[in-house]
């Protein structure tokens, strides 16, 4: 075996070795990418829950406020916490 034969084999072994530690990291971030796309997922899910329930509280709040009386209403801000509410809805839209 000449030193070129042994360079070529140490060379090979690397190449060879590099390409397996770069399959291996391929499939890790496919897998992490997979993770990811279901974690989305459910986070988009859950997102669009809260969403409805914000809508439901707030139109719950100007319904019941309607029954408070305008002196109430004003004391305690209630036309401006159902303003920042519904500002709250559209910029998650």
């Amino acid at each position: 075996m000449s030193i070129s034969d042994i360079q070529n084999d140490y060379y090979d072994r690397g190449w060879m070795a590099a390409w397996d530690a770069a399959e291996d990291r391929i499939d890790e971030l496919e897998a992490e990418n997979e993770r990811l796309k279901e974690e989305l997922k459910r986070l988009t899910k859950n997102n669009q829950r809260l969403k409805e329930l914000l809508q439901d509280a707030t139109d719950s709040v100007e319904e019941y406020s309607q029954y408070a009386g305008e002196y109430l209403c004003k004391k305690h801000g209630v036309a401006e916490e159902i303003a920042r509410y519904r500002a709250a809805l559209q910029e998650g839209e």
